[in-house]
Order: C-alpha cells, then sequence, then structure tokens
C-alpha cells in the first residue's frame, strides 16, 4: 500500500511539473537579458588542454549551457593549429601548458590567421606576468584554474562580447 501512495505523488508531481498545469501555481514569465539576434547567435568553442578528463569535463559541463556549443577539442599546440581553421570557433578555451608549448604562443599564433577568436587562458598559475604576456599575445581573458566554473563561463562570454565589439 506504501509504495502505491508513493508511486502516486510522483505521478501527480510529474503532471503538475509544468506551472501552466499546476491550477495554484502563477509564476511570472522570466524575461531574457539578451535580444533574440543574441539568443539565435551560439558561441562556437573550441577546448584545448592536453588532459583528456580536462576536456571531457569541460566540454560536457560548457556544452551544458545555453548559447554554447564546443565544436572540437584538442590536445597539443599542433592539433589546435590544424583544427581551429576548419572548425571556426568564435573562442578558444587554452591551458596555458601544453606538451608542445604553451596556450599563449597558441593564442597568438591562432589570432594571426583569425584575428576575430576570442582566447580564454585557463592557468593553473595565475600570476601578473603571466596575465601581461597573455593580453600581449592578444587572449582577451585569463582565468585561473582553481575558481569556480562560472569564472570560466563568464570569461567566455566577454571573450565573445569583446570580439564582437572589435
Amino acid at each position: 500500500m506504501k509504495v502505491r501512495r508513493s508511486e502516486e505523488r510522483c505521478r501527480s508531481k510529474r503532471r503538475f511539473a509544468d506551472r501552466k498545469q499546476h491550477p495554484k501555481i502563477n509564476m511570472p514569465q522570466i524575461k531574457e537579458h539578451r535580444t533574440e539576434e543574441q539568443s539565435a547567435e551560439l558561441i562556437r568553442l573550441v577546448i584545448v588542454d592536453d588532459h583528456e578528463g580536462v576536456r571531457a569535463g569541460l566540454s560536457s559541463v560548457l556544452a551544458a549551457e545555453e548559447g554554447i556549443t564546443v565544436v572540437g577539442t584538442a590536445a597539443s599546440r599542433r592539433e589546435a593549429k590544424v583544427l581551429v581553421p576548419y572548425i571556426s570557433p568564435s573562442v578558444a578555451v587554452l591551458d596555458e601548458n601544453l606538451p608542445d608549448g604553451s596556450g599563449i604562443q597558441l593564442c597568438q599564433e591562432l589570432r594571426e590567421f583569425m584575428p576575430g577568436l576570442g582566447c580564454v587562458i585557463h592557468t593553473s598559475s595565475l600570476t601578473d606576468e603571466l596575465i601581461a604576456r597573455a593580453m600581449q599575445a592578444g587572449a582577451t581573458q585569463v582565468v585561473a584554474k582553481s575558481l569556480a566554473g562560472n569564472a570560466l563561463l563568464y570569461a567566455i562570454r566577454a571573450a565573445t562580447d569583446v570580439t564582437e565589439a572589435s
């Protein structure tokens, strides 16, 4: 008997999950702060990191965000330099330490033939010198890996805003 009551509760919760079907809930419509044109434009993202787990984790988390689509991943500078021209991302998240060079160096190389590309340097050691080198290379944002995921998401969106403005 207890199993049936619990099943009935679950069914009623599912039935009234949509606020339009529930007779007692009158929630206001949430207005988007983005225009329809902005919402229609996806941020095309490429992730370059030498650790497979980091690439997979960032890909799944960021792909779940509204307005972002992960169009590719690479494990090295060499892979990224081959991949990026073919997938035309709007933003690249680059690990600062790659097996065949630095993400800062990669940012500079990518921006030479894709000046509108927003580069976010994702680093484990955030220093003033690193930030200065990254900005000189054309990076739009620098984010420490130790910060919460929202910081990376904010940096990706900000990198898109900067590249659209220029």
